[in-house]
Order: C-alpha cells, then sequence, then structure tokens
C-alpha cells in the first residue's frame, strides 16, 4: 500500500515518499478506467439517524464472516481508541449509515453525523472548483500555471491540467511539512511558505514525462483558484458547492466545524488531538488536505458529482479520464478509480494524522461508500468485505 496526505492507493499507485499513516481501505486501487454515461440505475438516496444501530443490525444479504455491518464495525474498532463511521449505498437502495466506537477522550460515542478531518478528499473539492471555472471560460486546462501565477516557483512548463493529475513533476511537500507542524503545532503556514520548504528538492521528472502523487500540485492549485476569482479557495468551497448542496458540516479553514478527535501516536505521549494545536497541519495542507466534513455530506456531495449538479457530465468523464503511469492508469482530475465488487467506480482516500477517510462512488451500479475513522490504527477494511455484510 502506499499512503499519501489525504490517499491511500494501491501499490500500483507511483508517488514519492510520505506519511507513515495506517492505510484504511485494502481495496481502494486507483488505476485507469474509462468513464461511459451511466446505466439506468437509481441514484443512492441518503436517509440520515439518529440510531445507527436500527440501521446497521440487519442482517447481510449474502452472510459472510460479519452477519450484518454493526457486529463488522464493531469487530473492526475493538482494539483501537477512536472508531469508524460508514455509509453505505448498494445498487442504488437507501444508503445505510453506521458508527462504531469513541469520538473523544471521555468516550463519547461516534454518531453518523459526526464531522471529521478528510485529509485529500479536500482535493476532488478543489478540482470541482477548477473545472467549473473552465466551464465557465474562467480558466483552461491547457493554460500555463506561471501565466495564472507569475513567478511562483515551479510553475515553469507546468500547465492546470498537470496540477490536476499530477503529471507536473512537482515535489511533494509532505514529509518537510509534518516535520516542521510536528516541530511547532501552532505556527500558521501559507502555502508560499509550504512551496518553499521543497525549493532546493530537484523535480521529479519533466512537466507531462510521469505521473507522481504530489501535495504541491492542489497547493498551487488552491493559489490558482484566488488569483483567477480573488477569492480564497475555502470560500469558493462554501460558495460553490457547500451552500447551493445544502452541506450541514463542511468547510475549511474557519468554515471548518469542530472534528471528532483523532487518536494516533503522531500526537505524542497521550496519542490523541485533544489539547494539541492542530493549526500548522491544517494550514499546510491547504488546498491539498484540510477540509472537515461527514459522512451524510460526502454522500450529498459525490452523489450530486455523479449526478450532474457540479460540472457537466463531459466534464466528469474528463475528471474520469485516468492518466496511464509506469504501471497502470490510476488518477484522473481530482479522481481516484476505486475497485467496487461491482466494478470500477471513482472517489478519493485521505489520511491526515489521527485521520483516514475514503469516498466514492460507482453511478453505473448505484454504488456507494464513505469510511471515516479517528484512528490511525483503524485495521484494513476492504470493500468486498463491507459490500458482503450488506
Amino acid at each position: 500500500m502506499k499512503r499519501f496526505l489525504g490517499g491511500s492507493v494501491s501499490s500500483t499507485c507511483p508517488r514519492a515518499r510520505t506519511c507513515a499513516v495506517v492505510v484504511l481501505v485494502a481495496s481502494l486501487t486507483v488505476v485507469g478506467c474509462s468513464a461511459g454515461p451511466p446505466a439506468e440505475v437509481p441514484a443512492p438516496t441518503a436517509e440520515t439517524t439518529t440510531a445507527p444501530a436500527q440501521v446497521c443490525a440487519q442482517r447481510a444479504a449474502h452472510p459472510a464472516k460479519d452477519a450484518s455491518l454493526d457486529q463488522l464495525l464493531t469487530r473492526l474498532t475493538a482494539d483501537t481508541s477512536g472508531g469508524v463511521v460508514i455509509a453505505l449505498g448498494k445498487g442504488g437502495e437507501p444508503i445505510r449509515f453506521c458508527a462504531a466506537g469513541r469520538a473523544d477522550r471521555a468516550e463519547r460515542q461516534l454518531e453518523t453525523g459526526d464531522a471529521f478531518r478528510i485529509g485529500s478528499i479536500t482535493k476532488t473539492f478543489v478540482a470541482v472548483l477548477v473545472i467549473q471555472l473552465v466551464e465557465e471560460g474562467r480558466l483552461d486546462l491547457t493554460a500555463p500555471v506561471e501565466s495564472v501565477l507569475p513567478g511562483v516557483p515551479w510553475t515553469t512548463g507546468v500547465t492546470v491540467e498537470q496540477l490536476l493529475n499530477h503529471t507536473s513533476g512537482i515535489p511533494n511537500f509532505y514529509d518537510a511539512l509534518y516535520a516542521q507542524a510536528t516541530a511547532d503545532r501552532d505556527r500558521l503556514w501559507t502555502p508560499q511558505e509550504v512551496l518553499a520548504l521543497v525549493g532546493t528538492f530537484p523535480r521529479r521528472f519533466e512537466p507531462g514525462a510521469d505521473q507522481e502523487y504530489s501535495n504541491s500540485n492542489y497547493l498551487l492549485l488552491g493559489m490558482v483558484l484566488e488569483s483567477v476569482t480573488g477569492q480564497p479557495w475555502t470560500q469558493l468551497v462554501q460558495e460553490r458547492i457547500v451552500v447551493p448542496l445544502g452541506l450541514t458540516r463542511t468547510g475549511a479553514g474557519g468554515d471548518a466545524p469542530e472534528p471528532v478527535t483523532g487518536f494516533s501516536t503522531s500526537f505524542g505521549v497521550d496519542r490523541d488531538s485533544e489539547g494539541i494545536s492542530y493549526r500548522a497541519m491544517a494550514t499546510g495542507a491547504g488546498a491539498a488536505g484540510s477540509m472537515v466534513s461527514t459522512a451524510p455530506d460526502l454522500v450529498t456531495f459525490f452523489t450530486a458529482l455523479a449526478g450532474g449538479d457540479l460540472v457537466s457530465q463531459d466534464s466528469l468523464n474528463r475528471m474520469r479520464s485516468f492518466v496511464p503511469s509506469d504501471e497502470e492508469a490510476w488518477y484522473g482530475l481530482g479522481l481516484g478509480r476505486v475497485d467496487f465488487p461491482s466494478g470500477d467506480g471513482f472517489g478519493h482516500s485521505g489520511e491526515i494524522p489521527g485521520y483516514t477517510s475514503l469516498a466514492a462512488i460507482r453511478p453505473e451500479s448505484g454504488d456507494l461508500v464513505v469510511i471515516l475513522t479517528n484512528d490511525d490504527n483503524t485495521p484494513h477494511l476492504d470493500l468486498d468485505r463491507l459490500f458482503a455484510a450488506w
């Protein structure tokens, strides 16, 4: 398994060395597929509940090791300090929301509407904003980044599209930021300061010559959004996605809700985020991975994306046009390929200290999944096992 800030992918995905965090989903493969028009399958629907056990206690349609979703999650979180929230939709049926484990040091039980740090699922929100500007004629995917951000390091010869699909060759800032953010957890970082951390690093490859996941690409895209619109990318998320879709607990920066406690050895002896400033990590991650959201909100977001409510079907097909790497095609424009039991879907995963996440959808079959954890030690949960417990 490969890991990155706000992203876990299978070993088919090339990437620079990044943070060592336990991987959440074993079956998340970011390898190629070509998107076609969705089949006539009912779209997933969300039915929220304040009693997740009543939703998840139903017996599996195909009993295997786990008799039901709640039993699966209870077993999964038995030896962890935190817990997990999932949303699961199958074949267009109403989505089930489930929760197990604790939300904080005081052992409050997790609820299905709790907010989590979602790491690099942030990238999909940012990619949607970029594509919206492209559709409005305010930005061109083939435009040189330096024409939008003159004088900014690493932009020479790089296009907007190469930032989106990680073919820019720009080094990943994560390791350098993690060391600095751990040393001074309360520091406020700017994108320019974060990019300066990789100022002496060699370019990984010439723009367009290869593909390698780099958080630096999306840090630059946040700057591109601000340059084109005159608004911070966080404000654009609110105005263009959160408010129109009615998302109740999604945001970044000052608009972000308070997330549940994160449990991780990276926080030191106490192993959780309570009483520890997350300011340096969140501001440093920026448009690459600083957002907070919930399972119901992510269900709404990815359902809207798949249904054409955020970008056109042609634009979504382009986002799903996964770029070949030296092994297999795996990443498009802010989306990676996700291997559902029913076939290829799309989405994104995330990792940031104390939290792991996955949100993905397969509109052709009406399948959808969101998995949010607040403990780096959560065992792998592959999608075959999860859907078998439906």
